[in-house]
């Protein structure tokens, strides 16, 4: 395989492994928000993408995306998004 190819590659199956980890994000919220009251018209696609391309305060202030790049990190993310479901100050 060449190396141009190879790396288009690489960054394919980055983007693919990106959007499946949004995907299953937006899976959490949509089923928190199930849970929790009243989920029509709540678009959890939507509000995952953009609440992770923000800053968290309880991130200080950094966007969880820049989380997103570990297992640790998605699990730090994760774990943050179930405790909003409580109330929590994030």
């Amino acid at each position: 395989m060449a190396t141009g190819t190879r790396r288009r590659y690489i960054v394919k199956m980055d983007l693919l492994e990106d959007a499946r980890d949004v995907a299953a994000l937006a899976t959490l919220v949509q089923r928190l928000v199930n849970e929790s009251g009243n989920p029509e018209g709540f678009d959890a696609l939507k509000w995952t993408t953009r609440w992770l391309n923000s800053p968290v305060p309880a991130l200080g202030g950094a966007c969880p995306a820049s989380y997103m790049r570990t297992p640790e990190g998605r699990a730090q993310i994760e774990a943050l998004i179930a405790r909003m479901q409580s109330g929590a100050y994030c």
